[in-house]
């Protein structure tokens, strides 16, 4: 029912892991956090976590989004380098923030060096919330090989089911490359729309998968959400869906 590939603005969080063991990485990870902003659509509208043992909004309270670079700057760089990890509270905040926004496209960047060690909320928790929304993340995992708390399984599972990408550089010089790779891909991203057939007026969760082949007959690599809800239909929506006004 619908297709576009135009380079629309989106609404974009920016997910940076804050903990103690960021504190020597911090300053090329900001920087690359910078190239992601310099190569997005000028006219995203985005916002900034920081997290370590408690969840940041780095822009001022009165400010939901921002296109200001400065601006996005200062969030990036006003929380300490210290403590635990709560990641998957911080991802539940980003999530939540992003259905304030006003576009229709909805993306997460997340960047860190470890797993989680300090949340409230749970990956499962995590992972329903971002399989209910309409949000792709993307993330870039900083692992130290001798982290207990490291755990890439999570970045991997978490960019999956949302139709993104984990990035493991091998080094934190190669993060730049990485964030303007992902600024790109986000511009370039393909909509497709369709119309579900309906078995009932409950909500339901539909698995889906989108297969594409070049004009050679080779089978391309898709990156698209393994599953969505289909929202129950209120009374409202369903006198309207048997035709009356």
């Amino acid at each position: 029912s619908y297709f576009a590939s135009n380079d629309l603005p989106v609404t974009v969080g920016l997910v940076v892991d804050s903990s103690g063991s960021m504190g020597p990485k911090r300053a090329e990870v900001n920087a690359a956090a910078l190239s992601f902003i310099h190569d997005s659509n000028p006219h995203d509208e985005m916002f900034v976590v920081n997290f370590n043992d408690r969840v940041y909004f780095g822009l001022p309270p009165e400010v939901a989004f921002s296109d200001q670079v400065p601006q996005l700057v200062e969030a990036l760089g006003n929380t300490p380098n210290q403590g635990r990890t709560t990641l998957y509270d911080a991802l539940a905040a980003a999530l939540e923030h992003l259905e304030l926004g006003k576009q229709d496209k909805k993306t997460l960047v997340v960047i860190s060096d470890g797993g989680d060690n300090a949340s409230r909320h749970s990956l499962p928790q995590v992972l329903a919330q971002l399989q209910a929304s309409r949000a792709t993340l993307f993330a870039i995992g900083l692992f130290d090989p001798d982290d207990p708390d490291g755990n890439p399984k999570v970045l991997k599972r978490l960019a999956a089911v949302s139709g993104g990408e984990a990035y493991f550089p091998t080094s934190v010089e190669e993060v730049p490359e990485l964030c303007r790779r992902i600024a790109e891909e986000i511009r370039k991203r393909y909509s497709l729309g369709f119309v579900p057939a309906r078995s009932g007026a409950q909500a339901a969760r539909h698995d889906l998968k989108v297969e594409a082949w070049a004009p050679d007959g080779r089978k391309l690599k898709v990156h698209a959400r393994q599953s969505y809800f289909l929202p129950a239909l209120t009374a409202e929506r369903t006198t309207m869906t048997g035709g009356k006004p």
